[in-house]
């Protein structure tokens, strides 16, 4: 059930909102995961949740999924970044990798 009803909102814009820095966001969406597993699992509201979320083995599914989505979004749009030999033009091993700044 948990998945049924919290994964679709976990997932929806964690490419914009799931950037690990912002800890205001993230402390929200913890409160709203333990919210959703004291829903499902019906449990009190000062029962500790980290045995419920290993048994459903979602402890920390928020970053999994950004970084998924991150993956995604790279292959889809592959095109748009620029690779290391658009900078140079010699044969490395590299030259097909992705340009970090």
């Amino acid at each position: 059930m948990y998945f049924a009803y919290l994964y679709s909102y976990l997932n929806n814009g964690t490419l914009f909102w799931g950037n690990p820095r912002n800890l205001k966001k993230s402390y929200l969406i913890t409160k709203k995961k333990k919210k959703a597993i004291r829903l499902t699992e019906n449990i009190s509201s000062t029962t500790h949740c980290k045995p419920y979320f290993k048994k459903i083995k979602d402890y920390d599914t928020t970053f999994y999924i950004h970084v998924y989505e991150i993956l995604l979004h790279t292959t889809m749009y592959l095109s748009r970044f620029k690779t290391n030999s658009k900078f140079h033009a010699y044969e490395t091993r590299n030259k097909s990798d992705l340009f970090i700044y």
